[in-house]
């Protein structure tokens, strides 16, 4: 009797292996996005108007499944579902808020990916196997963001691994491994507008105060008024700097730059006050001597000090 049941369970593993049954399903994902507005980069979000799919021999409704780990669905169409070459096909249209980390070291000549992750909500890779429909998943042709050139869509699986059980001590392994679907849209800055827009602020605060190493010692207003007028430009573009970018403890290239500007003008205050001390001995001569070369030193300094800024965020 024992034999025999052996044999019945033999016979139905071996029907169900050549059938083509897998304890791994696999199902392919699809995306296609419509639009991408309100990047905010200081809060870190966007809202995308995407449509996604699923494929798959299970009927399964995969796309309930789906979480989208770092976003919100504000807004979803009515499913379509039908059968086409006996597999069982989903779509559905969402719009999503979501919230990312931004790099921001090279602003303002920066490039982002627009990046949402699909995620199953309980089944693990070992059992569930996203698969990128690369064929059919772009970006719209219509899709423009204003200030931004859209790159090509970019779509993967990537293992997600969490070193937790969640609780659950009947699982020998202590750590938890989904298949995550990746969707992402890069972004690359169109046009230098928006650097101009930036950097002029701060190189002419930088050249206003540099026109003071050419005043003579002993005018005192105009020396310190053109120092003075260039810390409060320089401190105008880092309130606007801040109004753009989210508070963190990175320094991005424009605000290197920025430091590099207000330390020049600190040098020409520092060097106005020794002058002008020399100028009150009626040394001008002398004065007039340090006067140049600190302005020959200091322009130096700060072409090198911006050609090092440039090599270490860019090389």
């Amino acid at each position: 009797m024992n034999k025999f049941v052996t044999f019945i369970i033999f016979l139905v593993l071996s029907l169900f292996s050549s059938a083509g049954f897998s304890a791994q399903q696999k199902v392919i994902f699809g995306a296609y996005i419509n639009d991408i507005y309100a990047l905010d980069l200081k809060s870190g979000t966007a809202e995308v108007d995407i449509d996604i799919w699923t494929l798959s021999d299970s009927s399964q409704d995969w796309i309930q499944r789906l979480e989208i780990k770092n976003g919100l669905i504000e807004e979803k169409s009515a499913e379509v579902k039908k059968r086409i070459n006996g597999k069982y096909y989903t779509s559905e249209r969402l719009k999503v808020k979501l919230t990312q980390d931004y790099q921001l070291s090279k602003f303002p000549i920066d490039s982002q990916k627009i990046s949402l992750y699909f995620q199953d909500a309980s089944i693990e890779r070992d059992n569930l196997i996203f698969e990128p429909d690369q064929n059919n998943s772009r970006c719209s042709s219509e899709l423009s963001i204003h200030g931004w050139n859209v790159g090509k869509l970019e779509i993967y699986e990537k293992p997600r691994i969490y070193k937790t059980n969640f609780g659950d001590s009947t699982l020998a392994d202590k750590s938890a491994q989904f298949s995550r679907m990746v969707v992402a849209c890069p972004l690359e800055r169109s046009g230098s507008g928006y650097f101009i827009k930036l950097f002029s602020t701060i190189f002419l605060a930088a050249f206003v105060a540099y026109l003071g190493f050419f005043v003579n010692p002993k005018d005192l207003d105009p020396r310190f008024g053109l120092g003075i007028g260039g810390i409060f430009a320089v401190m105008a573009s880092n309130f606007v700097l801040t109004s753009m970018l989210p508070e963190t403890g990175e320094v991005t290239f424009i605000e290197a730059t920025l430091f590099a500007s207000i330390g020049m003008i600190f040098v020409y205050l520092a060097e106005s006050i020794f002058v002008l001390k020399l100028a009150g001995r009626n040394k001008i001569k002398q004065a007039e001597r340090i006067d140049k070369y600190s302005a020959i030193g200091a322009l130096g300094l700060y072409i090198l000090s911006f050609i090092f800024i440039v090599w270490y965020f860019f090389y």
